[in-house]
């Protein structure tokens, strides 16, 4: 009866949202927040585009390699000069594949720079899921972070190393419940991080 008018009329009753579309919008907004998020930071880092000189160590280390004098600063000296073995191997395969290892190594920064500002949106969402929508302020936060975003495009495995200590992190505290499983991911990402 709510939707009749005196004489007879019917109204049209607007539509409300559901439960179901409010949080469906929510996680739009959350989404787009996060996105922007991560452009800026992809952005900031861009306009500081730099190589760090300790990189050029890593592309020796490599050149030996794919030359076929094994993983060696000079060729026959057996040193182990590089304290990065995990990010050795990514620039070194998009090297062989024929991108220069300057923008392999850049590349791969920004990759692992924007993995973690997603990260920490994705967990602005899932700390307080009743909120009305995530605002993912530790991602925004890093995103304008002048030091944060340097050493996503100087050549080291910095942003590599950052993504997965923050990636075993959440995937303990965000996941209580599950701490067992989760707890097993977090060594592996550890251990990643350690190399």
């Amino acid at each position: 009866m709510r939707g009749m008018l005196a004489g007879g009329m019917e109204r049209a009753e607007p539509d409300l949202p559901t439960g179901g579309t409010r949080r469906a919008a929510s996680v739009r907004i959350g989404a787009a927040l996060s996105l922007l998020a991560a452009a800026a930071g992809i952005a900031a880092a861009a306009r500081t585009w730099w190589v760090c000189d300790d990189a050029f160590i890593t592309f020796r280390y490599i050149q030996n390699l794919l030359a076929g004098n094994g993983l060696v600063y000079n060729a026959g000296e057996r040193v182990e000069g590089y304290t990065h073995f995990l990010w050795i191997w990514p620039v070194a395969a998009l090297h062989a594949l024929g991108l220069d290892p300057i923008h392999a190594a850049q590349a791969l920064g920004l990759l692992a720079h924007a993995a973690t500002l997603l990260l920490f949106a994705g967990a602005s969402a899932r700390i307080d899921p009743r909120r009305r929508f995530p605002v993912p302020v530790v991602s925004l936060l890093l995103a304008l972070h002048f030091d944060f975003g340097v050493w996503a495009t100087g050549g080291l495995e910095t942003a590599l190393f950052t993504f997965l200590v923050a990636a075993s992190f959440w995937s303990i505290a965000l996941t209580p419940a599950e701490r067992g499983p989760r707890a097993g991911l977090a060594g592996l990402l550890l251990a990643l991080a350690v190399l």
